[in-house]
């Protein structure tokens, strides 16, 4: 046993030898890159991401060298449009290069196989460095990158924190997993999803990673998606910080176009779901990312309510002849799903409660009981807007 290990451990030093010696003995090369750009439109992917990053690396394939090799920016080059890639020889032109490199893209025959992620980071300002796949070929060194996916941005104002935002296929069109494009165009690449239409790659998720504060200016929410139609429109899905979320669907056909960012109109955002929303006893509750915490509710037996009508405004009170205390919320009589409304808050006794002003958004209003909550703070309310 031990003459014929000496034999093997010594074959597989000199093969570790020789890839060493053929990796040290290949050529560098350089490549320069330039974004896509369109000067007379501002809907280009590319005014979204001008410029090339630090740690930028990009696959240069050709017919021997299927797998590709990595090259990465030249230090120098980050935050220009224009950059320079390194790396070792691939052989002889034609060349064809993908952004972002790796991914186990591979080259076979006349197209590239890469594949689109389910979930992508936030970015305040477009997409995410990484994240917005492009194409190049060429016969020299010099390489013009071509997007080939849209750009979906979805608007937001309201309160609250994001912390991811989703958009579903209503027909289940894959919107993330395997794709190919051919090499052979002669305008622009066309991307094709060749994974199963199925529910499993219909969603695609923004990961807004701690969360993005919304407030009365729309904030920008963008995913990076295949071009192409969604012939039954998509269901949006935004969640935030405090485990509530929205859903909103349309089944108007959105077509989505290579290389343009279609942007919504703002959307309010409003909870349409959530462990506040699942409550039904009236009084104030903390909301934060554990669920609500009761902090003063009705206790049936023990408390009474009331509630008191005014010409434009209504108080809501609940009390105990027990404790002698009482927590009384005043709010506009007139009041709409969406909105955002000035709320008195008093308290009579010892209740747990401070009294305040405060402005709130009315999340849902069912059954004569309105669900509030507060705009610039962690309190819900339900109280009564019928008795």
């Amino acid at each position: 046993m031990r003459k014929l290990l000496i034999p093997i451990l010594l074959i597989a030093c000199l093969s570790s030898c020789k890839v060493n010696e053929q990796a040290r003995d290949l050529p560098r090369v350089t490549f320069t890159a330039t974004h896509e750009s369109d000067p007379g439109s501002k809907t280009t992917l590319s005014e979204n991401h001008v410029l090339w990053s630090a740690g930028d690396a990009i696959s240069i394939f050709s017919t021997s060298c299927t797998t590709g090799e990595q090259y990465l920016i030249n230090d120098e080059d980050a935050g220009t449009g224009q950059a320079r890639f390194t790396g070792n020889s691939v052989g002889a032109a034609p060349y064809y290069a993908l952004y972002p490199a790796g991914g186990g893209a591979v080259l076979e025959g006349s197209a590239i196989r890469l594949s689109l992620p389910a979930v992508q980071p936030y970015a305040a300002s477009g997409f995410a460095s990484g994240f917005n796949p492009m194409i190049a070929s060429s016969s020299d060194l010099s390489l013009h990158f071509r997007n080939l996916c849209a750009l979906l941005t979805v608007r937001l104002t309201g309160s609250g924190t994001v912390t991811s935002v989703s958009i579903t296929s209503n027909k289940a069109e894959s919107l993330w997993g395997t794709a190919s494009v051919g090499l052979n165009y002669t305008d622009a690449p066309t991307l094709v999803m060749t994974d199963t239409a199925d529910d499993a790659h219909c969603t695609v998720v923004l990961d807004c990673g701690a969360g993005v504060a919304l407030g009365t200016d729309p904030v920008e929410f963008s995913l990076v998606v295949p071009a192409g139609s969604l012939s039954e429109g998509f269901t949006l899905k935004v969640t935030d910080d405090a485990q509530g979320s929205m859903t909103r669907s349309t089944s108007t056909p959105i077509s989505l176009r290579r290389s343009v960012c279609s942007r919504m109109s703002p959307i309010p955002y409003v909870q349409t779901d959530s462990p506040f929303l699942n409550q039904s006893v009236y009084g104030v509750y903390t909301i934060d990312g554990s669920g609500p915490v009761p902090v003063k509710t009705y206790v049936k037996g023990t408390d009474q309510l009331a509630l008191r009508y005014r010409l434009d405004s209504k108080t809501f009170r609940i009390q105990s002849l027990q404790t002698r205390s009482a927590l009384l919320v005043t709010f506009p009589t007139e009041m709409e799903v969406g909105g955002s409304y000035p709320l008195t808050v008093e308290s009579v006794g010892s209740t747990g409660v401070d009294d305040a002003s405060v402005t709130a958004t009315l999340l849902k209003s069912e059954g004569g009981r309105l669900w509030l909550q507060e705009t610039s703070g962690n309190r819900g309310f339900i109280i009564a807007g019928e008795l």
